[in-house]
């Protein structure tokens, strides 16, 4: 799910349950709810979306597309090795894109200009962020944190850190939420992941951490503002980023799981699934500083 206050567009793509030849590049009003278009994603399912200028882009199973908006007609492809399932796509300067996927340790660097892609083998479960024209990669299973270079296509100045599950730059700084618990599916030492904590902290304040209802699923911020959503949906809590404490917990409507957060928007957004014969779902969108003043600064169990 991505949004384009320039546009008016929500974008949703579909999820499991829909058939593979079926799967759908959704654009509705964000005025209206109307859908105003949708693309097939040609039996590819969609693992990342990210508004870039006038355009969106968007990750498949093992290639990218760069969408117009709002017409979400084809601009630009690129196929040859393009790290697969990528979750994270980041539009940086001079036409590089950073591509991650956060169950491989290899990340792409493609110039969008001439289609050649640079792999970069960094650390277990990557988290990758972008910091001015570069980004910042995180080690979320083993900790420590890197700077991508994307000319030389290397990580370089290490630094020392705690597992990190996700981060996100706000204003000046950076926060992070700390990873949980180890667990390994059964394939074997490769396999081995960790969970999603629920502390975060500022990068610079490791150990001033601030403890949340539950496990952070997304960090989400802009200049001045920083959102968690928590247990798989089940909380949105906003953090003061200036004062280091914990702001409004604010529970998901009755049935329903917070998805994504538009900060130049205020808007936050939940699903709820519908239960009909075909796979479906009501996309619900509010207002978050009117859902702020109803709520408790604690949650309260539900």
């Amino acid at each position: 799910m991505a949004t384009d206050p320039v546009s008016g567009s929500l974008l949703v793509a579909d999820g499991w349950g829909v058939a593979w030849a079926a799967l759908r590049l959704h654009r509705f009003s964000l005025s209206t709810g109307e859908e105003q278009v949708s693309v097939r994603t040609k039996n590819q399912a969609v693992s990342a979306l990210r508004v870039d200028g006038n355009a969106v882009l968007m990750a498949l199973h093992n290639r990218v597309q760069r969408l117009l908006l709002p017409s979400l007609d084809i601009a630009a492809e690129w196929r040859e090795r393009i790290p697969r399932y990528a979750q994270t796509v980041l539009p940086l300067a001079d036409d590089a894109l950073v591509l991650a996927n956060w169950m491989s340790p290899t990340i792409g660097i493609l110039d969008s200009a001439s289609g050649q892609v640079r792999l970069v083998r960094s650390c277990p479960q990557p988290v990758v962020i972008a910091d001015g024209s570069s980004c910042l990669v995180f080690g979320g299973c083993d900790g420590g944190w890197w700077r991508l270079d994307t000319t030389a296509a290397k990580l370089t100045d290490r630094h020392g850190c705690c597992p990190v599950s996700h981060a996100a730059g706000c204003g000046d700084s950076v926060w992070c939420s700390a990873g949980g618990a180890l667990r390994d599916p059964g394939g074997g030492p490769k396999a081995v992941t960790r969970e999603s904590g629920s502390d975060v902290f500022e990068l610079t304040s490791p150990s001033e951490k601030l403890g949340l209802a539950a496990p952070v699923d997304r960090l989400i911020a802009d200049q001045n503002r920083l959102w968690a959503i928590c247990g798989q949906g089940q909380w949105l809590q906003q953090i003061d980023a200036a004062a280091h404490t914990l702001s409004a917990a604010i529970p998901a409507p009755t049935g329903s799981r917070w998805r994504h957060i538009e900060p130049r928007l205020g808007m936050a957004f939940a699903v709820l699934p519908q239960r009909t014969e075909k796979p479906s779902a009501l996309i619900q969108a509010y207002r978050i500083d009117e859902l702020s003043a109803s709520q408790p600064s604690e949650p309260s169990p539900r």
